[in-house]
């Protein structure tokens, strides 16, 4: 906590690995470790991909997910209800090209939606299709390194402002 002068209130940030004080790092510290993440262009670009990576998992998802939760129901439909498989096939049959146009469109809303519901169902459940912020990672990876910690636990940074006069307020943490 080096550095800090009575004289005016100051901001400096707590360090915590696995909810255990380690360390304090000031307000121009901290700053410049963002600002050395937010120039690295190798972050952004793995961000990037991890963005891209988790579309890709959502949409692979959707076309692994909707396919397999149909063929579950049209398998009940004729566990329980033979007679409905058949009565079903004969309206098809029977269909005119307008009918089968007006179930084509029903038909998709019903998978978009249940696309979606299962998406958001998901990430509801935490599965978060592979989503990992490397930009934290980063930053936290340049706390670690300047204050000199290990690499095990999980890191925390807290904010705290000390007062303009510390013999007043002393050190103010939020809750």
């Amino acid at each position: 906590m080096s550095g800090l002068s009575d004289d005016k209130g100051e901001v400096f940030y707590n360090v915590y690995v696995d909810d255990v004080k380690a360390a304090s790092i000031s307000d121009a510290e901290y700053g410049r470790i963002w600002r050395q993440v937010a120039s690295d262009k190798r972050v952004f670009c793995s961000q990037v991909l991890n963005g891209l990576a988790v579309i890709w998992n959502m949409l692979s998802h959707c076309f692994f997910v909707v396919p397999i939760c149909f063929f579950w129901a049209v398998i009940a439909l004729a566990t329980h209800s033979p007679g409905s498989i058949s009565t079903l096939l004969v309206a098809f049959r029977n269909a005119t090209p307008e009918s089968i146009r007006y179930s084509v469109k029903v038909t998709e809303s019903v998978v978009v939606v249940t696309a979606l519901a299962s998406i958001v169902l998901r990430w509801a459940f935490g599965h978060g299709f592979g989503s990992i912020n490397r930009v934290e990672e980063a930053i936290k990876a340049g706390v670690r390194e300047h204050c000199g910690l290990s690499k095990n636990g999980e890191v925390t940074i807290r904010c705290v402002m000390r007062a303009a006069s510390s013999a007043d307020a002393g050190l103010a943490e939020p809750r």
